[in-house]
């Protein structure tokens, strides 16, 4: 009998600690849903940075990897990269150039990132205005539509799938961006906001 209460009492302890190693495993993200409401604050923030995901999928071709993206002030860097980091590809934005290196050595200049971004992928995507919808933003320059978790601009669909609680208050973690020839997906698994 007491053989068989020491196997059920450390059955029980395995399986409480085996449920709080799971919890520990995997942190839960306290998630809402998009408003557009108070948001306004944030076309005043002018540095953060952001750590996830993204998948692209467009007529002939498709792509997922890592992305970190830093903005500081009116300058920006963009790091793309695929599984286990290969194939990165570091973008940089201050004003009207951008510089692309692409890890041979060689930092390639050009005048203007949009058209280089269609230049490299085939197709456009609006890298001006993704800078304010990667935060919950609509782009200033430009007029829109609201929907009901997100808006349309500049004939792109931005939807906020999920919303994170952070420091500045509510901050995308799910958004789909597309457009009838591309879908863009970004999954951010962390929000820095330097402020």
């Amino acid at each position: 009998m007491r053989n068989q209460y020491t196997k059920s009492r450390y059955g029980w302890l395995v399986l409480v600690l085996s449920v709080l190693t799971g919890c520990s495993a995997s942190p839960i993200k306290d998630l809402a849903a998009y408003s557009e409401l108070g948001r306004g604050e944030l076309y005043q923030l002018r540095e953060w940075s952001l750590d996830g995901r993204v998948s692209l999928t467009a007529r002939h071709d498709s792509w997922a990897g890592a992305i970190e993206w830093r903005r500081a002030d009116s300058e920006e860097m963009i790091r793309v990269s695929g599984p286990f980091g290969q194939g990165a590809v570091g973008i940089n934005i201050a004003d009207d150039y951008v510089d692309v290196d692409r890890g041979d050595g060689a930092v390639r200049y050009y005048d203007r990132s949009d058209e280089f971004i269609t230049e490299q992928l085939g197709f456009y995507v609006p890298l001006r205005s993704l800078r304010y919808w990667v935060i919950g933003l609509t782009d200033p320059n430009e007029s829109f539509e609201n929907i009901g978790n997100g808006f349309i601009q500049d004939n792109w669909t931005i939807r906020y799938r999920k919303m994170q609680k952070t420091d500045r208050g509510l901050l995308p973690y799910k958004i789909d961006v597309s457009n009838p020839e591309v879908k863009l997906k970004l999954i951010i698994d962390q929000w820095n906001t330097h402020e």
